[in-house]
């Protein structure tokens, strides 16, 4: 009977034991997993801090370049118009010289023409050989003028007169004119 007693008690130790070893276990696993889903809440809290704080940073940062880009362009686009209105303004300022240059060379010659069809042109020839044209030179100075040209025209000039005919009309036809064509008019 003391060894009934003795093995009751020995089996009852034993799976108290057990029964403890069992419920560390289990407190140890569940406080293993209590830590390590804890430290997985914080992992995971650290990662979606980190990617919010890149990808606030990214779109910052493509906010800043599209502004950047869209300000380039814009400057770009300026610079182009401006470029094309300078260009534009020059050609017609440019243009209206040379319509004014046109004009005053018509004006000229018609002057001329009609000087040298009525006789002024060659007015006191016997006096020096001088020449007298009032109605071409009177806005233009003699340096306007190429020496080139001025030879011409003296060239021109220095052959011999013909006087015109008594109680005849002179003829300004292109013909009868002693002038030769040495710069034909270009069509306009």
């Amino acid at each position: 009977s003391l060894q009934r007693h003795f093995s009751a008690w020995y089996k009852l130790i034993v799976n108290r034991r057990l029964q403890m070893g069992k419920a560390r276990a289990l407190g140890d696993w569940r406080c293993l997993v209590r830590s390590w889903n804890g430290w997985r809440a914080y992992v995971r809290h650290k990662q979606m801090k980190r990617e919010e704080r890149e990808t606030h940073l990214y779109l910052q940062q493509s906010h800043r370049n599209n502004i950047l880009s869209v300000e380039h362009y814009r400057h770009n686009v300026l610079k182009k118009c401006f470029s094309a209105w300078q260009l534009f303004v020059l050609q017609e300022r440019q243009d209206r010289e040379l319509t004014e240059r046109k004009h005053e060379t018509r004006n000229k010659m018609d002057a001329f023409l009609a000087a040298a069809a009525s006789g002024k042109l060659w007015s006191n020839r016997g006096d020096g050989d001088k020449l007298v044209v009032d109605d071409v030179e009177t806005n233009n100075s003699a340096s306007d003028r190429p020496d080139s040209t001025r030879r011409k025209l003296d060239a021109l000039f220095d052959q011999p007169v013909r006087k015109p005919q008594s109680h005849s009309i002179p003829s300004t036809s292109r013909s009868d004119l002693s002038i030769p064509d040495s710069h034909p008019r270009r069509p306009e």
